[in-house]
């Protein structure tokens, strides 16, 4: 189902689930607070989990109001996205994981930007100068890998698309929808990230990155991203996205 209405300064905030129990609650708690303070739509979609998730969910769902969406199969982050925008009816749109790595109350600091008509579309930026992204105690060469990562892939952003971010790769993205229209999403996992950079990059939105609270999780604590196989997928995505035939706002508009 789509719905077939729009509301202006409505956030429609999607949420894709799986395997997140020990998070989930607090992450829903945050946003309905968040509420008192700006219209959200809140959107959570669950991929069918193998853990308590889904229970704590429907729980959840019966103190407070969100709208959720079982999916049969976990197919990825960018499937449950893709779900999750069907029903989305805000002029606004925004994606938070539910794993808690992200202080939740910094939506409100993406979305002043946005409201004021001042930008298109806010990152969150983790990058603090001299400090490490991500820290894995006891793990220093894990904690090294994923930081030269994120070095490697936002340099290769910014060098195929022409832009100067600190943090392409961050997961707080806040846009106006209408630079999404007339544009079929087709990343599955977690390339559905580098697919929203390249199609708001490419289409021109004014963009800004405000800085965030970051809280780093490893494999145990429940981190989904495979570490070689996921980076060499999205530098095929990059690539490919870089070269694919993108319509224009102005061919839109």
């Amino acid at each position: 189902m789509t719905y077939q209405y729009r509301t202006e300064n409505l956030c429609s905030v999607i949420v894709p689930v799986y395997n997140e129990e020990l998070t989930i609650e607090n992450v829903i708690r945050e946003l309905v607070g968040m509420t008192s303070f700006w219209t959200l739509q809140i959107i959570v979609v669950e991929s069918n989990s193998t853990d308590t998730t889904r229970i704590k969910l429907k729980r959840l769902k019966s103190k407070y109001n969100f709208e959720l969406i079982f999916q049969d199969t976990p197919k990825g982050k960018g499937n449950a996205f893709i779900e999750g925008l069907k029903y989305a009816r805000g002029e606004i749109i925004a994606i938070v994981d539910g794993d808690n790595e992200y202080r939740i109350q910094d939506l409100l600091l993406l979305l002043n930007p946005i409201i004021s008509n001042q930008f298109d579309f806010v990152l969150g930026n983790r990058h603090v100068p001299g400090v490490p992204i991500r820290t894995f105690p006891g793990h220093k060469i894990r904690s090294a890998y994923y930081n030269l990562g994120h070095n490697f892939f936002t340099g290769f952003f910014n060098l195929l698309y022409g832009t100067q971010l600190r943090d392409p790769a961050t997961m707080w993205k806040v846009f106006k929808r209408e630079f999404i229209l007339n544009y079929k999403f087709e990343g599955q996992r977690f390339e559905i990230d580098w697919e929203i950079m390249t199609l708001l990059t490419r289409r021109k939105a004014k963009t800004l990155e405000v800085p965030v609270q970051y809280s780093s999780r490893g494999k145990k604590e429940g981190k989904k991203i495979r570490s070689f196989r996921d980076p060499i997928e999205w530098i095929y995505w990059i690539i490919r996205l870089r070269l694919k035939k993108i319509q224009s706002m102005e061919v839109i508009n």
